[in-house]
């Protein structure tokens, strides 16, 4: 099978993370240009109920990494929590392609120009393209992916599953439009470059192995420490380390996963991959580039992965209601270039809180139903897919399972899949918007 063409195959009771990544104009996984950028990522993480919310503390203890929870809240804001800085200051996001969470695949155009077969892409197991600051000597590798790391803790033993949510919040991702001249001396939304939002993926990396007592006893030392907080878990690996071999859950969350655009998609078939049209509505599976048993090769994450149907902006009377609020803003701001504008209008007018303009798709009910439904040739046509049972939450999809009382430490990645039918040749537009509501259940 033609390699370069596989499709690579994603806080509780209402904690929300709200994530903005701002892209460039092109890119492809065959044939790479300009790669989408992060120009200072927006997290936000709120809780309307019981579960808690608080960054990762890092520090240095004898020569080790220990890491142990901040101040627990019910909201959180990642641009202004120390040590997540370099959420500002991260270079250019690249397609890749993971599995696991672990083992990060690009592909190396340094020989051919492209990805024909496993030995031409890259192998990442040390983080060492994750939230890249500089482009790496290998010119190869035009930037990578962003993760970063949170707790949870919650009062009642529950299981942790990416939501739809209800009202302003839930669960989703679009394109922001770009800010662009109208030719009549004024500016106007661009709208018509929504297709990166078809590629982005939300990983989850979650274990339940419990930390050392160091940073138990680093936590106790603080002001933050509640005495019904007796243990720690989450060990992931630090940047440069390999991983450390602990079992650990890998969940991914795809958004818009009925969303594809119109000039067509690579398809899995019984022969193979196909070029084909798509219409929006049908789902298709990816495959993304994992490690078997050291090679690598496409594999079905189908039962890991929760998939959302696609979100779009809201219309009155025909014109999107974000369009008649850029309207309205732009009154006594007309000196303001296209790209400061649109920093100005997201950033501050709106706060990136853009849920009630949003109809906000919902999440197929079971994996089991979807995996069904592909199973002939990887592709769920509209009017199958739309007979599937959807939900706020995928029943069978499962972040991690929380024990009461007892802080869990988790790993947050966002990347371009470029295993995704539609990672080629896609026009991003001005920037990513990702809400991210996890919902607690019992188990």
């Amino acid at each position: 099978m033609n390699k370069n063409l596989i499709k690579l195959i994603a806080i509780a009771l209402s904690a929300v993370i709200t994530l903005v990544v701002v892209v460039a104009s092109s890119y492809a996984w065959l044939n790479l240009s300009t790669a989408p950028s992060v120009a200072g990522l927006q997290i936000n993480i709120g809780s309307k109920n019981t579960i808690l919310v608080a960054p990762d503390i890092s520090k240095t203890v004898d020569g080790a990494a220990v890491h142990h929870p901040g101040e627990f809240s019910d909201t959180l804001n990642f641009s202004k929590a120390a040590g997540y800085e370099y959420l500002r200051e991260l270079v250019d996001l690249s397609p890749v392609s993971t599995a696991d969470g672990i083992h990060w695949y690009f592909p190396n155009y340094a020989e051919s120009g492209q990805a024909n077969a496993e030995e031409d892409f890259l192998q990442d197991n040390t983080l060492q393209y994750g939230n890249a600051t500089a482009l790496p000597d290998d010119q190869s590798v035009q930037g990578g992916y962003a993760y970063l790391d949170f707790w949870v803790v919650s009062p009642n033993h529950c299981n942790l599953r990416v939501s739809a949510g209800a009202g302003n919040g839930g669960s989703y991702l679009v394109s922001l439009p770009e800010v662009k001249e109208d030719g009549e001396g004024g500016y106007t939304l661009d709208f018509s470059t929504q297709g990166t939002a078809t590629c982005a993926r939300v990983g989850f990396l979650a274990n339940d192995q419990k930390l050392t007592d160091s940073s138990m006893n680093e936590y106790v030392e603080t002001g933050w420490y509640n005495e019904k907080y007796r243990s720690l878990k989450g060990i992931y690996q630090e940047k440069g380390e390999e991983w450390n071999s602990y079992p650990a859950k890998f969940t991914i969350y795809e958004p818009n996963a009925d969303c594809h655009k119109e000039e067509g998609v690579y398809a899995l078939s019984r022969d193979g991959l196909e070029y084909k049209l798509c219409p929006n509505g049908s789902y298709i599976t990816t495959l993304p580039i994992g490690n078997v048993d050291g090679v690598a090769q496409p594999v079905d994450v189908s039962a890991q992965t929760t998939a959302q149907k696609s979100t779009d902006w809201l219309k009155t009377d025909g014109e999107y209601q974000l369009e008649q609020m850029f309207q309205a803003y732009l009154l006594g701001n007309h000196a303001k270039n296209a790209e400061e504008m649109a920093d100005e209008f997201y950033r501050n007018y709106l706060g990136y809180q853009c849920g009630s303009l949003l109809d906000k798709g919902s999440f197929i009910k079971k994996s089991d139903d979807l995996i069904r439904a592909a199973a002939q040739n990887g592709v769920v046509e509209p009017e199958l897919l739309g007979g599937l049972s959807t939900a706020g939450a995928t029943d069978d999809v499962v972040v991690i399972e929380l024990e009461k009382n007892v802080p869990q430490r988790i790993r947050m990645f966002l990347w371009i899949e470029g295993q995704d039918a539609d990672c080629a040749n896609i026009k991003a537009g001005g920037g990513l918007l990702l809400n991210l509501e996890l919902a607690g259940s019992g188990s």
